[in-house]
């Protein structure tokens, strides 16, 4: 039976959030620098792994309860959540364009942002089954 099915949300946004971090720790193995610079005066900031996982993590529980307002007051729930994750992925490349940083950076951040997406908006909407 599917992890995802079978343990519900919470395996959805755990998991979500491992993928973010093992792209976190391939690009500290591959020496990629992770620093963003905002261009808003203040110094670059590197990009840690406990933010990652922090901000992984918050969004995703963000994401679920969003779902759950909308599986329980629209009559398309589902459908809707999924065009506003995938409108919500688009937009945040947007600050990763913006933003003065290597190309391994990008491409390390971009990275993250499709494997969080990846996996949160096939799997979250699923219900969960009882086991039988």
């Amino acid at each position: 039976m599917n992890i995802f099915i079978r343990y519900g949300k919470a395996a959805a946004i755990l998991s979500a959030t491992l993928a973010a971090c093992v792209l976190w720790f391939i690009a500290h193995a591959l020496n990629v620098d992770l620093v963003v610079d905002m261009r808003n005066g203040q110094p670059p900031t590197p990009v840690g792994l406990a933010q990652v996982a922090g901000f992984t993590l918050s969004l995703s529980l963000l994401a679920w309860g969003v779902l759950a307002a909308l599986e329980k007051y629209a009559r398309h729930g589902r459908t809707i959540w999924r065009v506003l994750a995938l409108t919500t992925l688009a937009v945040s490349f947007l600050p990763i364009l913006g933003v003065e940083a290597s190309v391994g950076t990008k491409i390390a951040l971009s990275l993250m942002h499709g494997a969080v997406a990846a996996v949160l908006v096939p799997w979250l909407p699923l219900k969960r089954q009882d086991p039988a």
